[in-house]
């Protein structure tokens, strides 16, 4: 097969992916998505799962004020140009719930609230167990709460960009792997070559193990010039630029759901139990989680440790 010239090649349709595919499309520019399994949305990636927090006041740094301003407007967006297109949705891409940073992390949060100039509470922990009685935390304990924090829908995110961008005429090509890329010269205005190949359908399974350059073999090639790549590839971005592959490696993260009993099941209702990030010594372990929505059963709390 020939080349196929575009203004730019998005590699990987995950989180960064999606949006950045659907923004080009949106701006007119001629753009090919290439993701690597599929459908869209699927489990393989980083952006596999059913929630993530968005929160405002983020206490790892002010300087991201900002773009969460920015990325909460643009999420509420994408939600209403979906709504247009599909009709009323029967679940939001996004709920607020209001956002909750309890224990060590309340100054730094408290900071980036007032910096910002959100809207925002002080409370102790004796005002946030009465306030959200599913919470049980110290007394003693400060927390912030702010009322524009809630949850995001990975998925259906991923999902939306990708097919709105496809109705811009953004092509998308899933099932895909990169066998090989090249910029072409050394110049501002060099192209970018991609060779990309069918992904071979039994190595899904074995995904963790497999690299860019383990596609079938056999499978006829298909080339692809860009003015311009953007590669978004997610946990496979060491294999698809070696030179990252120390700074860039992915871990496992544990997450678990926890069933609610039927008599207490309404302190766990989205309007009841506002998402947290929970630390009790600085620089410790930190947990976060959020209530019953949607599908899910029950609560879904996870450990993570937070690098400031």
């Amino acid at each position: 097969m020939g080349r196929v010239n575009y203004d730019v090649v998005v590699v990987g349709l995950g989180a960064f992916g999606s949006s950045v595919l659907y923004h080009l499309a949106k701006a007119g520019l001629k753009v090919l998505g290439v993701e690597r399994y599929g459908p869209v949305g699927h489990s393989l990636g980083s952006s596999h799962g059913a929630s993530r927090i968005i929160r405002m006041a983020y206490f790892e740094g002010l300087q991201y004020g900002p773009l969460l301003k920015r990325s909460m407007r643009l999420f509420l967006e994408l939600q209403d140009e979906l709504a247009a297109v599909q009709g009323p949705l029967s679940e939001p891409l996004f709920l607020r719930t209001g956002m909750l940073d309890v224990g060590s992390v309340f100054e730094r949060a408290l900071c980036s609230a007032q910096v910002q100039g959100l809207q925002h509470e002080v409370l102790t922990g004796a005002e946030l167990n009465r306030r959200f009685p599913a919470y049980r935390v110290p007394e003693h304990w400060r927390a912030l709460y702010q009322p524009d924090g809630g949850v995001l829908t990975p998925e259906r995110i991923v999902q939306a960009h990708v097919g709105l961008a496809q109705r811009m005429g953004a092509q998308v090509l899933t099932g895909t792997t990169v066998a090989a890329w090249r910029v072409e010269g050394t110049g501002a205005d060099a192209a970018v070559t991609f060779k990309l190949v069918p992904t071979d359908a039994t190595a899904v399974a074995a995904s963790k193990r497999m690299s860019y350059s383990d596609a079938t073999a056999t499978a006829v090639p298909r080339n692809v010039t860009a003015a311009a790549a953007v590669l978004t590839p997610g946990p496979w971005i060491g294999q698809l630029v070696p030179e990252l592959r120390e700074l860039c490696v992915p871990e496992r993260q544990v997450v678990g759901w926890f069933e609610i009993e039927a008599a207490a099941r309404s302190h766990f209702a989205p309007n009841r139990f506002p998402v947290f990030v929970l630390e009790e010594t600085s620089g410790g372990a930190a947990y976060y989680g959020f209530p019953e929505h949607g599908q899910l059963p029950g609560v879904f709390p996870c450990r993570v440790c937070l690098c400031v």
